[in-house]
């Protein structure tokens, strides 16, 4: 008989352990995040721009966005040309910009810092479990979410994110509707795994396809919004189609590679800034439509952020890995604005990056609290909440 790992490891259990909700129980008005992340270590310096420090432009003579073509927000900063969608959003009041986020013990690996933010800790080892993972637990525990195998799902991934993990609940991850129902018994083939022998893959079987049948209802709502023509693009029109379908659903997470920008930043990143906000907007305006963007909140997550200066000449300069940089949080619940202090240009730490003046756990901490849960039953300590949000969102 397999065990636990093996079927984990065949990505048969991930898409479900038990039935599927009832649709009765997914209701429109439940509360749900939709996170983007932006794998890789997104420069949060040429997202929001400092474009009156001259110690900006100094270290980035190729990279240095001109002040002419920054979307000034207030005096002092503005964001990258490519963001005219969450520009809107700001200055609706919607949009909530998190300067200086970043780990009090930072570190340069992009594995390391990926497996910090996914549990929320910066201990040398980590605990194997991921914050929204936890939360889930605690949430569900509490009657605080309906119990439903579609809590937490993942889109554009082949298994569910590290932030999603725990021994009690594993995640449905996928790229397509479509291909859900075929994703599993596909998997135990590639691994010589025989469902007909084994009762467990035959009722991992059975629950997917309940799982696939409620994605089919999800696949069938019409949504209006204009997605960009890329993966990106259908992973949030995926998601404006669970949240539009009622799915019990309180957690999307979505993927986007790769921030990496070590070369050719500039190109590089107004293409993948402009996907993200293309994305971003549709996905916004049809929440709206459809009378979910208050109880609805986008988000973005990376790593980290990256090196002051820049690296490399002409169109090939790009720029290291780094510390800290920003995150959005738009809805109808956010306090719009700016939260925290921006990073201090001249405060570099030993390997020339920005100094974190808000630490991530307490990013995570808003949400956490946000669900109704106080931070030390997820985080294992108390954590100060950011003060981003109008009301529980």
């Amino acid at each position: 008989m397999l065990d636990r790992r093996a079927l984990l490891q065949a990505g048969v259990i991930a898409p479900l352990v038990g039935l599927v909700a009832a649709r009765g129980r997914a209701e429109r008005a439940e509360r749900a995040w939709i996170v983007f992340e932006l794998t890789g270590g997104n420069d949060g310096l040429d997202t929001l721009i400092p474009f009156e420090d001259d110690r900006y432009h100094r270290a980035r003579p190729t990279l240095a966005l001109e002040k002419r073509s920054v979307l000034a927000l207030d005096e002092h900063s503005g964001l990258h040309p490519a963001l005219t969608g969450l520009r809107a959003s700001f200055e609706r009041g919607e949009l909530a910009i998190v300067r200086g986020l970043g780990s009090p013990k930072p570190d340069l690996s992009h594995f390391k810092s990926q497996d910090a933010w996914a549990a929320a800790s910066v201990a040398d080892v980590p605990p194997p479990s991921g914050w929204l993972g936890r939360l889930h637990d605690v949430a569900v525990e509490r009657g605080l979410w309906a119990r439903s195998p579609l809590a937490l799902l993942a889109v554009g991934r082949d298994l569910p994110p590290p932030a999603f993990a725990t021994e009690h609940f594993v995640a449905p991850a996928c790229h397509d509707f479509a291909a859900f129902a075929r994703t599993p018994l596909a998997r135990a083939g590639a691994l010589g795994l025989d469902p007909s022998r084994t009762e467990r893959l035959r009722e991992a079987e059975e629950s997917a396809r309940g799982a696939a049948a409620e994605f089919a209802r999800a696949a069938g709502t019409r949504v209006f919004g204009a997605y960009p023509p890329t993966g990106l693009g259908d992973h949030a029109r995926m998601a404006a189609r669970v949240r539009i379908a009622g799915l019990a659903t309180r957690v999307i997470w979505i993927t986007t590679p790769t921030f990496d920008t070590h070369t050719r930043q500039r190109r590089e990143h107004e293409i993948l800034l402009g996907r993200l906000d293309a994305s971003i907007a549709a996905l916004r305006d049809d929440l709206s439509r459809a009378g979910l963007l208050e109880t609805t909140t986008i988000l973005t997550v990376s790593e980290f952020g990256r090196r002051v200066a820049e690296s490399g000449v002409g169109a090939d300069a790009g720029t290291d890995h780094g510390n800290a940089s920003i995150a959005f949080a738009l809805g109808g619940g956010v306090q719009g604005g700016f939260a925290g202090e921006a990073s201090d240009l001249g405060d570099l730490d030993a390997d020339g990056n920005l100094r974190a003046t808000v630490d991530f756990r307490d990013y995570c901490a808003t949400w956490v609290t946000s669900a109704g849960v106080e931070p030390g039953a997820v985080l294992g300590e108390a954590r100060v909440p950011l003060s981003i949000l109008r009301r529980r969102a």
